[in-house]
């Protein structure tokens, strides 16, 4: 077939460099990862609770699922009219934003998936994540099909300013959404939950998400591997009660202060008596202590939920450092993507300037050309 057809054989292989240069571009998030999930016991996204059930998928309960509905019918639409005059990689986007249509939405059984295998949940996190590539796929599908010629002129302005005003309307009801139904999610902290409701109602969106995400930290270290299912009825409790409320406590009698000095974290505290003290920071596999200026590994409560360093204070003042050593493998995957993305801006700028270079000769040379002719 691809013997047979030159195009797509070259399509492919700039399909093979483009995934090749992503991945040397991304092998610092790829590190990050494996760095976070080795030999650690990670707590993923929790389900969301809205209207008393928990679930996976915030599409569920998105209030602008009409409009979202109208897109996707045009985009069926016009990819079944259109169809035979398509590019085959427009065919491609076509199928792409089909199969991510189809797995952000509840056709696919998420809940029952993800509480059945763990992985999937910091895989895919939250499927409605999916959209994305979903909406663009079908917006470029929906371009090249209409520059195709399937349709007539009138036919093509038409789909065009539809396509606007459903982008704006989508817009519109997701602003609705965020302020009306997040408040009702069991990840915010309820004494804050008024305050969210206030700042969304008015201007000041940026105060509501701070207010949002200090109930809703991701990915934290826990002393045993916690089933799936129930991250969500035990994550956030211990988090209000194990940091929370136990860094209030430390303020006041032990003067606990955190400041970030050299890229490391500065724990500063007195204690009346040398006792062991439980801090209310997280306790990941490469976290490095320095205590008092000689370096420790900390113990940590094996009956609590989150792993929290456990250290033993001497009388009076104390400092405690904390870093983080990465492996010697993230380091190298981060320095593969660092120099990746110079090699790349060098590229980048070498072209352009190649490019000009040419332009500029081809206008020098434009008269001399017109001279021979006449």
């Amino acid at each position: 077939c691809f013997k047979t057809d030159p195009n797509k054989k070259a399509f492919l292989l700039k399909i093979a460099e483009a995934a090749g240069i992503a991945l040397l571009l991304c092998m610092n998030m790829i590190g990050g990862m494996r760095e976070l999930f080795s030999n650690n016991h990670i707590i993923g996204v929790v389900r969301i609770m809205l209207h008393r059930k928990y679930f996976f998928n915030p599409l569920n309960y998105h209030s602008g699922q009409f409009l979202l509905g109208l897109l996707f019918l045009t985009f069926l639409i016009v990819l079944i009219f259109s169809w035979k005059k398509l590019s085959w990689p427009i065919k491609i986007s076509g199928i792409m934003s089909l199969f991510f249509f189809i797995t952000a939405s509840r056709l696919v059984p998420w809940t029952y998936l993800i509480d059945n295998f763990s992985f999937l949940q910091n895989l895919v996190q939250f499927p409605i994540r999916l959209l994305t590539p979903a909406v663009i796929f079908a917006l470029v599908t929906i371009a090249g099909s209409l520059s195709s010629g399937a349709f007539k002129p009138k036919i093509s302005s038409t789909i065009a300013i539809g396509l606007l005003i459903l982008t704006l309307g989508y817009t519109a009801y997701g602003y609705h959404n965020i302020s009306t139904n997040i408040t009702g999610q069991k990840a915010a902290m309820p004494q804050t939950s008024k305050k969210i409701k206030k700042y969304y109602s008015s201007v000041h969106y940026t105060s509501a998400l701070k207010i949002r995400t200090k109930g809703t930290t991701d990915y934290m270290p826990a002393t045993y591997k916690v089933p799936a299912g129930t991250r969500s009825y035990i994550l956030y409790p211990a988090y209000k009660n194990d940091i929370n409320a136990r860094s209030k406590v430390l303020k006041k009698t032990a003067k606990l202060k955190i400041k970030v000095v050299k890229h490391r974290l500065r724990l500063t505290w007195h204690s009346k008596s040398a006792k062991n003290i439980t801090l209310p920071i997280a306790y990941y596999h490469n976290t490095q202590f320095e205590l008092n200026h000689q370096k420790i590994v900390p113990g940590y409560d094996s009956n609590k939920i989150l792993k929290l360093p456990t250290v033993k204070s001497k009388v009076g003042k104390n400092v405690l450092y904390i870093s983080y050593k990465p492996s010697s493998l993230n380091s190298l995957m981060i320095l593969i993507s660092t120099f990746s993305w110079i090699i790349l801006a060098i590229w980048i700028v070498i072209r352009v300037f190649i490019k000009q270079r040419k332009s500029n000769n081809q206008t020098t040379e434009s008269p001399d050309i017109a001279d021979i002719k006449e």
